[in-house]
């Protein structure tokens, strides 16, 4: 007699699962169309704040600032880590 109602038990959190797995799936997709919208538009405002704030003037991406490695005002390309190593040498000597 509870052969019957447990199987059917089965079939519903089977079911469950399924449903469950197929929201999971949708969300994951709307995920990751919006994560691509939101990259296109981030590129378009790092290539202005770049033209505003460092005078590159390209239609592309400033590829400095990929890497956080721009030129400073002196016109150096090393990184502040690189420059301060750079001093310790230098008063050693």
């Amino acid at each position: 007699m509870m052969l019957p109602l447990y199987i059917m038990a089965l079939k519903m959190m089977a079911l469950k699962s399924i449903l469950l797995g197929k929201m999971t799936l949708m969300l994951v997709a709307f995920n990751i169309l919006r994560n691509v919208q939101q990259r296109q538009i981030e590129d378009d405002h790092n290539s202005r704040v770049a033209a505003e704030y460092y005078g590159y003037q390209d239609d592309g991406i400033e590829y400095g600032g990929w890497v956080n490695r721009r030129r400073g005002f002196s016109g150096r390309s090393e990184t502040p880590w690189q420059q301060r190593s750079q001093g310790s040498r230098r008063r050693r000597r």
